[in-house]
């Protein structure tokens, strides 16, 4: 999802509402459309500083994680550090750094911080947060991270719709190594 133009006022507005909303495929549909605007950066940090709502965290956190727009890159590595997240918003976190390493210098402290809350991740007791964590340390392109990825191999457990924590070490692995082979 890059961004494209900046929504106009109402559709902003009515995005905004409905990610607030009860009704569940309203909420899905305004993250997809906040994602595509960062513009409304601002807006969802302020949400994010006052929502309670499992669903609605991890739809203001998909936004953010789609946004082409590093200022969230603090807010998704602290949304993944906090195990009292649900695991849901932790690894919607993990996910959206996932995305967005490639605009990261890798000797940098924000890279540096995320690298170190994937690694503390991985020993989480969620498949889901181990899961998209591994996902993460993949997308990093950073070698030194191949021994913690090898050990990840071990790790068996399914997250539903997407597969076994191991089978995502495998791929991780691979998208380094063919990363460094370049």
């Amino acid at each position: 999802m890059n961004n494209r133009a900046a929504l106009s006022n109402r559709d902003r507005t009515s995005a905004l509402a409905d990610i607030r909303g009860n009704d569940r495929v309203a909420k899905v549909e305004a993250a997809k459309k906040l994602s595509t605007d960062s513009s409304t950066y601002s807006d969802l940090r302020r949400l994010l500083r006052h929502e309670n709502r499992e669903d609605t965290r991890h739809a203001i956190a998909f936004a953010l994680s789609w946004q082409d727009d590093l200022r969230s890159w603090s807010i998704l590595v602290r949304l993944l550090s906090d195990r009292s997240e649900s695991p849901m918003v932790r690894g919607q976190a993990a996910e959206g750094l996932a995305y967005k390493f490639h605009r990261k210098r890798k000797g940098s402290l924000g890279f540096q911080s995320a690298i170190r809350a994937l690694v503390a991740a991985l020993s989480d007791p969620s498949p889901e947060v181990r899961y998209f964590s591994v996902f993460a340390l993949g997308a990093s392109g950073d070698r030194r991270m191949l021994p913690v990825l090898r050990r990840m191999k071990r790790d068996r457990a399914r997250l539903v719709g997407f597969g076994a924590v191991s089978d995502e070490a495998k791929e991780a692995i691979k998208r380094i190594q063919m990363q460094a082979s370049r």
